[in-house]
Parts: C-alpha cells; sequence; structure tokens
C-alpha cells in the first residue's frame, strides 16, 4: 500500500485536497453548531431538570447575573438606585430578554451593609435561541456608569458562554514551534522537520470541517474541536514521524526510494495503526462514563485519530513519492554515528546490561510521580477559578463578599405537585410549607426562599443557599444530605415523598463528580 501511494501521488494528493474541500465548502456557511447540551442520565439532578422541563420550563431559561457595588454610600441611595434603574432599563429593551428583575422590589436582593446589588436577567427560549451579542449588550448598557460611582461586573451562564476568554490559539502555536524546534534538531532539515507538522495539521483541518457536519445532526460540545485538535496535532505528528524515521533509516541501509516508502508504511505504518486503534478505542471507552455529553467528546476526539492514522499511511508516503529522495540526500545517518559511540548507543547498552537497575529506578519515579493520587480530589470548575481579570470573576468575588460563598451558585430544590383541587389543596399547602422549613434549618444552610409555584401549580421549586462555595466539600455533602435524610424525612407520608429533587448547576457538577468516581476504575479496567 505505502508503494501504491508513492507511486500515484498525485492521486492521492488530489484525492486528500478533493475531501478537503468536499467537507468545507458545506462547513463554510455553518455557525454556532457546537452545543453544550448537558444531561447525566439516572441522577436525581436529572430528574429535577426533566421535572423543570415539562412543569416549569422558566426556570431552564438562559439567565445572566448583574452585580452592582459602590465604593462609598449606599446603593438605595438616591442618585445610585437611579442610575442601576437606568441601566437596567436599557437592558431589558435589548433583543432576547425577557424579564430583568429588580434588586429593590418586594424580594430586593441587596447585601447587608447596602454596597452590593444582584439583578437577574432572564433570556427568552433556551441556549440555543440567544442573541450572539447578549453579553456585548450588558457591557453596553453598563457604559458611563463609572462616572455614577457604580461597579458593575456580569456572571451567570450566559456570561460564561459568551465571554470564555479563548487564548487557545496561543498555547497550540506554542507546542507546534516547539515540536519544530525539536525536529530540526532531530534530523537537520527543515523539509524533514516540517513534513509530519505539515500531514498532522492537514489532518486536524479535515477533521475539524468534518466534525462541524456531524454536529449539525448531534450535539457535539464546544470543547470538542479544540479537545481534537490538542490530541490529533500529537498522535498526528507521532505517526507521521514515526513513518518518516523508518523511511531515512531504510535509505541509510541502501534501500532504493519506493521499496523504502513501502517498507516504512509496512513497518512503522502498521504501528501507527496499532496504535491509533488503541487511543481510538481508549477514547471511545469515555462512553463507559455514562455522561452523554463527556462521551460524545470521546467520539469527537477518536475521529481526529482516525484520520491522522489515515493521513500518515496514505498522505504522508504520498508526499513521501514527491520529496523523499531529497530529504534522503540531506539526512544525517544517526544509526552510523552511534554505532561508534553515540550517548543513546551507550545509554540503551547500560539498560540492557543492568535491567534489575533501571527497572527499581523507573518503578521508583513513576511512584514518586503517582504519589498525589492517594489525596486526588475529584471537582469542578466555577466563575471562582476564573482569571481575575474576568468580569465573571469579579461578579464572584463581589457576590461572596456581599452575601456569602454559596450564593454564587443556590441549590434548586424542585418538587412535583398534584393537580391541587379543593379536597388536596390544604394538605398540599402544608407539605411544601413543611419541606421549605426543613431546608431552611439543615446544616450548612445560609438560607432557603419560600416555595415559588409554577403557573400550572402542578410544581414548585426552592432555592437553598449554601454557605459555603460550590466547589467545597461541605456544599458536596449538604447536597448528599438533603438527598437521603433532609428531604425523606420531610415529606415522609405526605403527596411530595418520591417527588422532590436536589437539582441546579452546582448540584448537577456534583453528580458528574461522583459518576465519574464510580465509573473511573470501570473506565480504565475495560479500556
Amino acid at each position: 500500500m505505502g508503494q501504491f501511494m508513492a507511486r500515484h501521488r498525485w492521486w492521492v494528493l488530489g484525492a486528500w485536497l478533493l475531501a478537503l474541500v468536499a467537507l468545507a465548502v458545506p462547513a463554510s456557511g455553518l455557525q454556532d453548531v457546537y452545543r453544550d447540551v448537558f444531561s447525566v442520565p439516572g441522577t436525581n439532578s436529572q430528574a429535577a431538570t426533566n421535572l423543570l422541563n415539562h412543569r416549569f420550563p422558566t426556570q431552564q431559561q438562559p439567565s445572566a447575573s448583574v452585580v452592582v457595588a459602590v465604593a462609598s454610600g449606599s446603593v438605595t441611595g438616591v442618585a445610585h438606585e437611579a442610575a442601576i434603574g437606568t441601566m437596567l432599563a436599557k437592558i431589558k429593551a435589548q433583543p432576547g430578554v425577557e424579564t430583568v428583575s429588580d434588586p429593590f422590589g418586594p424580594v430586593p436582593r441587596v447585601s447587608a451593609d447596602g454596597k452590593i446589588a444582584i439583578a437577574t436577567v432572564i433570556y427568552k427560549g433556551s441556549t440555543a435561541d440567544l442573541p450572539k451579542g447578549a453579553f456585548d449588550g450588558l457591557t453596553l448598557a453598563a457604559k458611563g456608569t463609572e462616572s455614577a460611582g457604580l461597579n458593575v461586573q456580569f456572571g451567570g451562564p450566559v456570561v460564561d458562554l459568551q465571554n470564555s476568554g479563548g487564548g487557545n490559539d496561543a498555547a497550540d502555536m506554542i507546542g507546534i514551534i516547539a515540536a519544530v524546534m525539536i525536529l530540526l534538531f532531530l534530523f537537520g532539515s527543515v523539509l524533514a522537520a516540517f513534513l509530519p507538522i505539515g500531514v498532522a495539521l492537514f489532518g486536524v483541518l479535515t477533521a475539524t470541517v468534518g466534525l462541524m457536519l456531524f454536529a449539525t445532526q448531534t450535539n457535539i460540545g464546544t470543547v470538542a474541536p479544540v479537545l481534537g485538535s490538542m490530541i490529533g496535532l500529537g498522535v498526528g505528528i507521532d505517526y507521521s514521524l514515526l513513518v518518516l524515521s523508518r523511511y531515512l533509516q531504510n535509505r541509510d541501509e541502501g534501500m532504493d526510494h519506493i521499496p523504502g516508502v513501502g517498507h516504512a508504511v509496512g513497518t512503522a505504518g502498521a504501528a501507527s495503526l496499532f496504535a491509533g486503534c488503541c487511543v481510538a478505542m481508549a477514547l471511545c471507552g469515555l462512553a463507559i462514563s455514562g455522561i452523554p455529553y463527556v462521551a460524545m467528546l470521546g467520539f469527537s476526539a477518536g475521529l481526529f485519530v482516525v484520520v491522522m492514522v489515515l493521513a500518515a499511511l496514505t498522505l504522508l508516503p504520498a508526499l513521501l513519492g514527491f520529496g523523499g529522495p531529497r530529504l534522503a540526500a540531506h539526512h544525517r545517518n544517526v544509526e552510523r554515528a552511534e554505532d561508534v559511540g553515540g550517548m543513546w548507543y551507550r545509554f540503551a547498552h547500560e539498560v540492557g546490561n543492568r535491567p534489575a537497575i533501571f527497572v527499581a529506578v523507573s518503578v521508583l519515579i513513576l511512584a514518586v510521580l503517582a504519589a498525589p493520587l492517594v489525596d486526588l480530589k475529584l471537582g469542578f470548575t466555577d466563575d471562582g477559578d476564573a482569571p481575575a481579570a474576568t468580569t465573571q470573576r469579579k461578579a464572584y468575588d463581589l457576590i461572596a463578599q456581599g452575601f456569602g460563598e454559596g450564593a454564587n451558585s443556590p441549590l434548586l430544590v424542585a418538587m412535583a405537585l398534584p393537580t391541587p383541587t379543593a379536597a388536596n389543596a390544604k394538605s398540599e399547602l402544608a407539605a411544601v410549607e413543611k419541606l421549605a422549613g426543613a431546608l431552611a434549618k439543615a446544616p450548612d444552610v445560609a438560607s432557603a426562599t419560600p416555595p415559588i409555584p409554577s403557573p400550572g401549580k402542578n410544581a414548585a421549586i426552592v432555592l437553598v443557599t449554601p454557605k459555603q462555595a460550590p466547589n467545597a466539600a461541605s456544599t458536596q455533602t449538604l447536597v448528599r444530605a438533603l438527598r437521603t435524610s433532609v428531604i425523606p424525612q420531610a415529606t415522609a407520608g405526605t403527596v411530595l415523598a418520591g417527588h422532590v429533587f436536589v437539582g441546579g448547576a452546582t448540584a448537577s457538577l456534583i453528580d458528574v463528580t461522583d459518576r465519574v468516581s464510580d465509573r473511573l476504575l470501570e473506565c480504565i479496567g475495560i479500556v
């Protein structure tokens, strides 16, 4: 196969270019095809989400928090309150905005010291319906508020979605430059150094446009193309480098050009095929996690690996058909240099002569590197982990300062209610109020809102604010305690028994952490 690719190099190169064009043309007009649709089937938080989707959909709409702080005076001062009201009115008039809460209304959201206020912006529809400039609209409405003495910051899901910060391009470029420098040092040839990288970049481009087309048919997360590109560049350079190195070794040993390409594909290429299959299978093994979002990340990254293997076995041999003789002519014969006592030659022989010592040293080094695993605590990131310069991090810090750490991500306790009738309305109300009281008195709970009924009166929610941050161990303990003891005890013998679930962003992420912990060893074992 390798000889065929080298002999018919023009046809092979044309086929790859044609495939890229065939994928790129329909993908060129696509925008926002990646969607972060997160679910953890079989968990308590997913049951809460499903309940609200059916009975209380307004609670699932995308939102943003507007956090306003003043350095002096109070946000309730006449001038400050007027400036805040003007800003919120501008936000209310923006496309896609359904409601804007009044921080000074019947349910005020002003800190005890009067320095910080929070308003919540609710957008129409789902995340897919968000206007592209929703975050820009928020910042535009806040322009000029500094002159009124206000510090306005924004947080929440909408801000996280549209103000992610990026930064991947620079990291990828640093990696590529490092790879070029290493390969230049290794081969001493610009063409030999750029060939594996060029094949990998071409493969990443092909896989990326292919993934975009797949994303139009199913839900693929926004991180998928980034993860796929990282893994694709790594294995793509690796597999191409294996084949290229073997080709140059074949030429050093006197093999002709075309047979040298064929032998390289038949040996190093076969190893690359086997390695690629292992990596792709391991990535697809993420499906065992039981989290569709994570499984789709594995499938997406596996697509990149498959394309990279195909490129190393077909595109690279074709390119060697063009430039192989030139590469071989300028290649420094490493094997011959090592025969007379090169560093790696001596090191390999030392390892072979004293295997027990080197095994012991290797195991010791690995044990030291793996030692942190003993204290590993799985968790998740939130806006408190965002860079300090971002508005969502500033909003997070202001909310924590004014309302406590737990106010950044309250728990959402959702309950399904039977349709109210004259006969059951009284007992139903008593059960809901009993549950709300038990939630407010639970350990590590800072506060709990009164029950908020759905428009159809067939569901209700209570927002529970933990005392600690969303990622704190005490918050995770609280979620588990609410589910296993507080809620079952408060609802025993009532119409709510078995129909109350703890959801919200924090609870969902805790469920993800638990699911990963439960499935991690199983996933590794099966892979």
